[in-house]
């Protein structure tokens, strides 16, 4: 059974070779690994050209190059649609994986044949589990589809990598990345979720995730750089919930997923201090609530004041974000 290992590749010139060195330690070696060209101003892609030319295993290496700068998101479905194993697995160029991280997720899916994707845990440099990882014992096993969605949406931190996921199952579903836009984890996230019927977990550390000083979680951003990432959000919280009003009945843990989503906006719009940016938010909050609710509850009344000028001008506050995700979004 081939997999197919995605690497988006964009100014990772001091992490891409240790990326790659990586996968070439694999102790599983039905392999192709994927390499996607993002345009950066760096020699990264020099770089994995001249790995991959000089390398004389059994391997495989794609190299894609894009065109211009497309963002990750775009570069990950360049990969899916370029792969050709039975297998897809996202890594990102400044992370590394373990040399039995392919075994371990490939041995699940041999032992349980119908589940959608089998996931590893993250951890540091130093092999004690990432804050991107599970801190939490977990069935190694799950079929409840209100379980998966509790797992997947609430408990665990939102990523694409680490999860040896079936290609047909994210082809038949068109579980893809939405182009051009950031926050393109929780976008696939909530999608694989939706359509997974059964998936396997293992405790043991598969993925070793580091922090890159430039990547788009640590580095500071313009202006211009912010209403993307609030136009991201947004539309993307209209994906959701659009989806969660074509049915009847959803999980609670959607409905969550969503109200985080809305609540996370508000970074963005403190951090660009523009009233009419707050005004136009506004609307759209208030456009979705009425759409969506159709039981009023005092737990969605808060929430909904809690987005609200003046408060949502202080929500944005870890401790108070925190608080009104415990306190209110977990009874939605």
């Amino acid at each position: 059974m081939k997999v197919s290992i995605i690497i988006p590749v964009y100014n990772v010139a001091n992490y891409i070779i240790r990326c790659i060195d990586s996968v070439v330690k694999q102790t599983y070696r039905n392999i192709e690994c994927i390499l996607v060209d993002d345009c950066g101003q760096d020699n990264s892609i020099q770089l994995a050209e001249q790995y991959a030319k000089g390398y004389t295993g059994d391997i495989n290496f794609k190299i894609i190059h894009h065109n211009i700068n497309e963002g990750v998101a775009t570069a990950r479905n360049t990969g899916i649609m370029a792969a050709t194993g039975t297998f897809l697995f996202f890594l990102d160029s400044d992370d590394t994986i373990t040399p039995d991280c392919i075994s371990k997720l490939i041995n699940l899916h041999i032992k349980y044949p119908n589940i959608d994707f089998a996931q590893g845990n993250a951890i540091s440099k130093d092999g004690e589990i990432s804050t991107y990882g599970c801190h939490y014992i977990i069935d190694e096993y799950i079929d409840n589809k209100e379980e998966l969605y509790r797992h997947l949406l609430s408990l665990q931190t939102t990523v694409p990598w680490n999860r040896l996921i079936k290609r047909k199952f994210v082809l038949e579903n068109s579980i893809f990345f939405p182009d051009g836009k950031v926050w393109e984890d929780m976008f696939w996230i909530y999608f694989v979720a939706k359509y997974a019927n059964a998936a396997a977990f293992t405790n043991d550390g598969t993925y070793v995730y580091y922090t890159n000083e430039n990547s788009f979680m640590t580095i500071k951003t313009t202006r211009s750089q912010q209403l993307h990432r609030l136009y991201s959000r947004i539309s993307e919280a209209y994906i959701y919930f659009d989806d969660l009003n074509r049915v009847s009945q959803t999980s609670k843990y959607q409905r969550q997923y969503l109200a985080v989503n809305l609540l996370s906006c508000l970074t963005e719009l403190h951090l660009l201090r523009s009233f009419s940016k707050w005004c136009n938010y506004w609307y759209k909050i208030s456009f979705m609530s009425v759409k969506i609710i159709s039981k009023i509850t005092f737990h969605r009344v808060a929430f909904y004041i809690c987005l609200m000028p003046p408060i949502c001008f202080i929500a944005n506050r870890n401790n108070i974000r925190w608080r009104i995700q415990k306190y209110i979004i977990s009874f939605l």
